[in-house]
């Protein structure tokens, strides 16, 4: 059965997608895709689509930068989890559609069992990803949220997307400019902020130390909000805004006693929620994360082997693809 984003003629869905998978359902957004779970329709299996939204302003106002995002992505997570991570014969183009379909890559917003996450494994492959995207890539003031993180379970590797989310205007990406009226952000997304952002009315200071930082901020207050301590991560960044003692005080209860799992953890938490932008850099030291060497942290990965189902899938749109070619 087609949904309604599937029915209408603004889809940004490619039709060639459509043709082989079904039951297109929203798993997160961010400011120029979306992941979508789909269902294979040969062999009823299930995955995650990424598609490009051809209707967002930022895509609209540079689509070949939109486009480039859009691919480096896929290499990344092809890189980073093996080459079997997405399903190559699935990316497709159509006029300025773009889109693909991924193995076992779940945004971390729609995790079904979030309680038995690793949070030092998150922590440790989100900033050395980080630390990457910032020092081979040039990227910088990412908004990291749990829509724009994922997991893959079979490789137990958590990687980040929506690089470019909440970048203001200026030169970025070695030559590319973006505009920071282009990028939409989500409401639910800013809750992620680190103190000094709210202080300077969003505002970041130039230094690339400091963006880093407030980043850093982000993903302690995700990895808080797995560890499932009832702690309303909402109120943190607002109390340190105007109570930096009472925030202190707060933080070393949380970190001490309303975290249940190892003492690394614990101490990792406690660095990225500091109230100190500059304390939170040290995360960096804690996790032996090299900016000359990050690819230290980038072991290869081992590709796992198809399931019967997914061999079937493949095999039915690759003899699909030499069709439409021999045409």
């Amino acid at each position: 059965m087609l949904s309604s984003i599937e029915r209408t003629n603004k889809s940004p869905i490619p039709q060639n997608l459509k043709e082989f998978y079904s039951d297109f359902k929203i798993l997160s957004e961010t400011s120029y895709y979306s992941n979508y779970s789909v269902m294979s329709k040969g062999g009823n299996r299930e995955y995650i689509a990424r598609i490009l939204k051809i209707d967002s302003s930022f895509v609209q106002e540079d689509y070949d930068i939109a486009a480039k995002m859009f691919i480096r992505e896929a290499l990344q997570i092809g890189m980073s989890l093996g080459p079997d991570a997405i399903v190559l014969e699935s990316f497709e183009v159509e006029d300025k559609k773009m889109g693909f379909v991924m193995r076992d890559c779940t945004p971390l917003k729609s995790l079904k069992d979030q309680s038995s996450l690793d949070i030092e494994k998150l922590i440790k492959d989100v900033i050395s990803e980080m630390s990457d995207l910032y020092d081979k890539m040039g990227l910088s003031e990412m908004n990291i949220n749990p829509e724009s993180i994922s997991f893959s379970k079979n490789r137990s590797k958590f990687f980040v997307g929506d690089w470019f989310s909440g970048v203001p205007e200026k030169s970025n990406l070695k030559g590319t400019r973006i505009h920071n009226d282009s990028i939409e952000k989500k409401p639910d997304t800013d809750i992620y902020k680190a103190p000094e952002l709210l202080q300077s009315g969003d505002q970041l200071a130039p230094e690339p130390a400091t963006t880093r930082a407030a980043e850093y901020y982000a993903v302690g207050l995700i990895a808080l909000e797995m560890c499932k301590t009832g702690q309303d991560i909402v109120k943190l960044p607002q109390i340190a805004k105007v109570d930096s003692g009472m925030y202190d005080i707060i933080l070393k209860a949380l970190v001490e006693d309303g975290i249940k799992h190892s003492e690394k953890v614990k101490e990792m938490i406690g660095i990225l929620l500091a109230r100190e932008p500059a304390t939170r850099l040290r995360i960096e030291v804690t996790l032996g994360i090299s900016r000359q060497s990050i690819d230290r942290w980038r072991a290869p990965s081992v590709a796992q082997p198809f399931t019967n189902e997914e061999r079937k899938d493949s095999e039915r749109i690759s003899q699909s693809n030499k069709m439409l070619i021999l045409c």
